[in-house]
């Protein structure tokens, strides 16, 4: 397992969040989906968390011990995250109905089935996937969405077009008219307020963000870090791959399949709708390829997936000190800061 405090809860966060699985990069049957955010207008997993969420693993962390969070067991987290949903459902409901307005709270242990639980750090993950950017890991998680249906449609379908203006800005607050306004928005709402009373902890990371750069920046410069992936380069080199570390390997692949992607033609009809500002809209699932771009992007994975491998591979020094090393700098953030955190959450 390969991760930073910051990164290994920001992940579990990640993990409870419904849209998580739809960050999946294109895979051997499909393509991303469309993000307004991305260069080449489309989604990619690549800048996600790289982390191990094997459920049941027995992960160790001082950090979300403090947060009270059960990663260590992975039907206590699935438990754990489903009660804090069906908590923030319920306030989403009274504070709809203290608007005038209905609301079925929404089941979101029916996400259970995502497939959130990757050890994106083994070889195995490697071999079928390599990075996660040319190949979807989520593939098969979007059946859950795509299946969903939200019991309050019925209720906002019956709703005039100004009432239901009403319900969604009731729900889900004022969302900014162009994509520029997003740099400085803040979601409000019911189910914003709601989910960011239940979820408390998610606030740790804006008070003791500059506190857990710090300790992952520490982390990242420890000697026996540092001097455990000094051989990488060399190791790769020898594997036929020239990348001074895995940031460039990976941002290489994540080029190429860009470029890919950017094609005006890339997809296969209905192409990527856009906005009325001209940027592409962003949408959650997997797209089609045509047959050349799809060739394309199949030939990219293969040659993702070795690279993938022969960095496993030589990432195994890293491997053997990571974990030893990184619980001493959680324990030390924790040390530091346990106290101040605890008393931001209430306790």
């Amino acid at each position: 397992m390969s991760t930073s405090s910051r990164t290994l809860v920001l992940a579990l966060l990640c993990a409870f969040a419904l849209m998580a699985s739809a960050c999946g990069a294109g895979g051997s049957d499909s393509a991303a989906g469309v993000s307004a955010d991305d260069e080449s207008g489309q989604a990619s997993d690549a800048d996600a968390p790289a982390t191990s969420l094997e459920a049941g693993d027995g992960i160790e962390s001082p950090i979300a011990e403090l947060l009270g969070i059960p990663i260590g067991d992975g039907d206590a987290a699935d438990e754990y995250f489903d009660d804090l949903g069906r908590q923030a459902e319920i306030l989403v409901a009274e504070c709809m109905l203290a608007q005038g307005f209905q609301y079925q709270v929404v089941d979101h242990s029916q996400f259970d089935s995502l497939d959130v639980n990757i050890d994106f750090e083994s070889r195995e993950f490697a071999e079928e996937y390599g990075f996660g950017i040319a190949s979807n890991p989520f593939g098969d998680s979007f059946e859950a969405l795509e299946n969903f249906v939200d019991p309050n449609q019925e209720y906002t379908e019956a709703l005039t077009e100004g009432e239901r203006e009403a319900y969604e800005l009731a729900l889900n607050g004022e969302f900014p008219e162009s994509p520029d306004d997003f740099d400085n928005f803040e979601p409000g709402g019911c189910q914003n307020e709601a989910f960011e009373e239940v979820f408390s902890f998610g606030e740790v990371f804006e008070q003791f963000g500059d506190a857990f750069d710090e300790i992952e920046q520490a982390y990242e410069a420890d000697p026996r870090i540092v001097g455990a992936a000094t051989g990488w380069s060399g190791c790769m080199s020898e594997a036929g791959h020239s990348y001074s570390d895995q940031d460039g390997a990976t941002s290489d692949i994540r080029r190429r399949f860009n470029s890919i992607l950017s094609g005006s033609d890339a997809f296969a009809a209905p192409a990527p709708s856009l906005g009325e500002d001209g940027e592409p809209e962003i949408v959650l699932g997997p797209q089609s390829l045509n047959s050349e771009a799809q060739a394309q992007v199949d030939e990219l994975a293969v040659q993702e997936r070795a690279i993938a491998v022969a960095s496993w591979e030589c990432n195994q020094p890293l491997r053997e000190i990571e974990d030893e090393v990184r619980l001493e700098y959680e324990q030390r953030f924790v040390d530091e800061n346990g106290a101040a955190i605890r008393e931001a959450l209430g306790e």
